[in-house]
């Protein structure tokens, strides 16, 4: 097993769009980017999405700022090799994970509209 460590690049360009983003106060805001795989609809997750040189770490980190938690989701290889997929699978599997603990509320049922005579 190689032990050396990998160069670190500097950032390239503007990255904002991997981040999930969620504005309280806007009204149906709604995930965008890489991060948009995280969303669960509770309207106060948040978190970022990171990819390494090459591909070789996979990683999520997320909040439910009401609920004060922060969760994340690493994927790798243990050998330093590069994975095949992209971040995105890791905010993924972040969302999939908190569903089960924080499961989005149930929209209400659909009521039929007042009758007019």
């Amino acid at each position: 097993m190689n032990t050396t460590p990998r160069p670190r690049g500097k950032p390239e360009g503007d990255r904002s769009k991997d981040c999930l983003y969620h504005d309280q106060d806007a009204p149906g805001s709604r995930a965008r980017g890489t991060g948009s795989a995280a969303y669960i609809g509770l309207g106060e997750e948040a978190g970022k999405t990171g990819t390494t040189n090459d591909g070789v770490d996979l990683w999520f980190i997320g909040y439910l700022s009401n609920r004060r938690i922060v969760t994340g989701v690493w994927l790798g290889n243990d050998n330093n090799s590069a994975t095949n997929g992209s971040s995105w699978i890791s905010a993924q599997l972040w969302g999939q994970y908190m569903r089960k603990f924080f499961p989005p509320p149930k929209k209400p049922a659909a009521s039929e509209p007042p009758s007019v005579e």
